[in-house]
């Protein structure tokens, strides 16, 4: 934890030290909630969609600068379930919250660059740079639209005997620190969590699908349209039974992820390794992922993405729908830092499953002419995220 907020910075960031409510909320009582999230997650998607996804006059195609689109898709849908119908569809807040969103980690990098000691100068410097930071992304507009809200949603957890949204849920637990600053801070940082990681998961894996040839994205939409048909509808049942998109999805973080390196940790005292090595106190490790993802050991042909890899081996082991070896959920040492693996990773799945499955089933995808791959990645502090420029066709399917 003393790793993490040292990472993002959070005094100057995002101001949310203590996150044991937020795990609390994700790891409880959002999924105890999901399938009663499923309804207005779909129906937000495929409001979202409908505004987003805006055919080009005289072609009859969609062309999208795919990672700034799912990016607002992303928050729309998300804040369906965390701030509900009403806020989620408030153009004002979206704006500033998707600004917000784009812009923390790249706060968190600039002031890294910046000597400790002239930070907390920075952070007085406030005034002046409230106006800079307004249109850089910063946290005064979004927790300003947030205020209201959360004040309402504390008076209602006061008589209310069930949680309206991710909010409630929030306010109403225990390790919650009740006051409106502090529990619209973490709507916020619940915002950035959920939003950033799941947008750009959600572009690589769409352009790593439209690479795929036309029968292997057909089988992936028949699997949907099957899984539909045999659980009723849309409900967890369904989502776990989308295995090719799952598979895509872990295929996709394995390959790409959303950072070179990952669980980072401060050393409390001077630490001795058996080869050697010395830490000093003070210290932050990390571990590479590179190794491990591309493990010859593990994976065969480990450089190549193949979206269908965990699929196979799970058809291989004869993997129920509900065991969670070789999904996106797993937290099994190979993709996941065991016990500290993401606790919001549950939802995020059956969101991203949600919005493919809605996609493939209403169009098909295709990269624009003259491109044959999907886009490099661009790196900026550590991160990997898809080329912001890059763009994909969705065309409606009839």
């Amino acid at each position: 934890m003393n790793a993490f907020t040292a990472v993002l910075l959070q005094k100057y960031t995002l101001d949310v030290t203590d996150r044991t409510a937020l795990v609390n909320v994700l790891r409880t009582s959002a999924n105890r909630s999901m399938e009663s999230y499923i309804a207005p997650l779909l129906e937000e998607t495929q409001l979202s969609v409908d505004d987003l996804f805006e055919t080009k006059q005289g072609t009859g195609l969609i062309e999208l600068p795919i990672v700034y689109v799912l990016n607002n898709l992303i928050a729309r849908v998300t804040n369906r379930v965390i701030v509900g119908e009403q806020l989620c569809r408030s153009p004002e807040y979206l704006q500033v919250m998707s600004r917000f969103i784009r812009n923390m980690s790249k706060h968190a990098g600039y002031l890294r660059i910046t000597p400790p000691a002239l930070r907390p100068y920075v952070q007085a410097w406030h005034s002046i740079l409230s106006y800079i930071f307004f249109f850089a992304g910063g946290r005064r507009e979004p927790l300003k639209g947030l205020r209201p809200y959360v004040k309402a949603c504390i008076d209602e957890s006061e008589i209310a005997n069930e949680d309206k949204s991710m909010v409630h849920a929030l306010i109403r637990n225990p390790a919650s620190v009740k006051t409106v600053e502090e529990v619209s801070k973490r709507v916020l940082f619940l915002n950035f969590a959920s939003t950033h990681t799941s947008s750009v998961m959600l572009s690589r894996t769409l352009f790593e699908i439209a690479t795929l040839p036309e029968a292997e994205i057909g089988a992936m939409r028949a699997e949907v349209i099957q899984a539909l048909q045999q659980e009723g509808g849309w409900t967890k049942k369904a989502l776990l039974r989308f295995g090719r998109i799952d598979s895509a999805l872990t295929e996709v973080g394995r390959v790409f992820g959303l950072a070179h390196v990952g669980s980072h940790r401060i050393a409390l005292e001077d630490l001795s390794l058996g080869d050697g090595t010395y830490i000093p106190r003070g210290s932050t490790v990390v571990i590479d992922h590179q190794p491990v993802h591309f493990d010859k050991g593990y994976y065969e042909d480990p450089d190549k993405c193949d979206l269908l890899r965990f699929y196979r081996l799970r058809e291989k082991e004869a993997r129920t729908v509900t065991d969670p070896k070789h999904t996106f959920v797993a937290a099994d040492g190979h993709r996941s830092p065991g016990r500290h693996a993401c606790p919001g990773r549950f939802f995020a799945s059956y969101l991203l499953k949600i919005i493919i499955g809605h996609i493939l089933l209403n169009y098909d995808l295709s990269f624009p002419s003259g491109v044959k791959a999907s886009p490099k990645t661009v790196q900026f502090n550590r991160a990997i995220f898809p080329d912001p420029r890059a763009t994909l066709i969705f065309t409606k399917r009839q």
